[in-house]
């Protein structure tokens, strides 16, 4: 699934909180659209290595999140971080979007969907949602799984997981001293209002009636993640009615970056899932990425 055109993302500052934009194909073309929504302290440009991936009849969008690298001044001061997944799938035309999340994301797209199901309501209709991939996302299945040794986990390794980030998009460029330092930088200018918004999403997941989730959901996950280990995205696609789990050894917390090819071919799965092709996955099925 290559093409050598791949659309530039408009320049980096803008004051919106949310922007969409439309990175491949026409924006009048009629089918079901994929849109990619970025993680926590990162922006679309997490995306690049992804797009040229996708076919050219594919009509791609990217989301620009509040919680992007160069933020938006107090994001982290509310409480319900929805409201800006729901602005971002309301910005894409057509109907049966595949939503591929990352990290934070993948987990406020999932408090979302859970929310509307809890009151009763149709989110996927709604949202116009055909398919949902959920790349490295953070997961417990029930309550008691969070003990005080998750919480420190995350809390002492948050920084940990941002020098992962800047370890990938550096690579030898950068010394571990200085992608510690980098990290460390971005954690206090993240702040713990944020973290704080993480782990309360965090802490939900085994409270959503995810089992009422009835789109076809691809859990994708690093086989050598620290962040959100390969036996949390088993859970949560076992979880899931739909759900089918993909991991890809030798990956960390950014497939998009570490192996886009792979990944692409796993939405491209999905994707035929979704408009009633017929996918070689099958639910709860566990692969694993050569």
């Amino acid at each position: 699934m290559t093409s050598p055109v791949t659309r530039p993302a408009p320049p980096a500052a803008d004051d919106a909180p949310v922007r969409v934009v439309c990175r491949r194909g026409a924006t009048d073309r009629s089918g079901r659209p994929i849109l990619l929504l970025h993680g926590l302290a990162d922006s679309d440009a997490v995306w690049e290595p992804l797009l040229p991936e996708f076919g050219p009849d594919e009509q791609v969008w990217t989301a620009r999140l509040p919680w992007r690298g160069e933020g938006v001044a107090d994001w982290s001061h509310r409480r319900d971080l929805t409201g800006w997944i729901a602005d971002a799938l309301d910005a894409v035309p057509g109907d049966g979007c595949v939503v591929v999340a990352h990290s934070l994301s993948a987990i406020v797209l999932l408090d979302l969907i859970g929310q509307r199901l809890a009151a009763g309501a149709d989110p996927f209709t709604r949202y116009r949602i055909g398919g949902l991939v959920l790349v490295a996302p953070f997961f417990r299945p029930r309550p008691a799984d969070f003990d005080w040794s998750v919480l420190s986990y995350y809390l002492d390794n948050f920084h940990q997981i941002l020098a992962e980030g800047i370890r990938v998009r550096a690579g030898h460029r950068t010394t571990a001293e200085t992608r510690a330092d980098m990290a460390r930088y971005l954690r206090d200018r993240i702040g713990p209002y944020a973290w704080v918004r993480f782990f309360e999403t965090f802490l939900r997941m085994p409270l959503l009636p995810l089992d009422r989730c009835t789109v076809p959901c691809l859990v994708v996950g690093g086989g050598r993640d620290f962040a959100a280990p390969p036996d949390g995205c088993a859970a949560l696609a076992a979880g899931l009615p739909a759900g089918t789990l993909h991991l890809i050894d030798g990956c960390g917390h950014f497939p998009m970056l570490e192996a886009p090819d792979r990944l692409a071919t796993q939405i491209g799965l999905l994707c035929a899932s979704a408009r009633g092709g017929d996918p070689t996955t099958s639910p709860h099925r566990l692969e694993h990425g050569r």
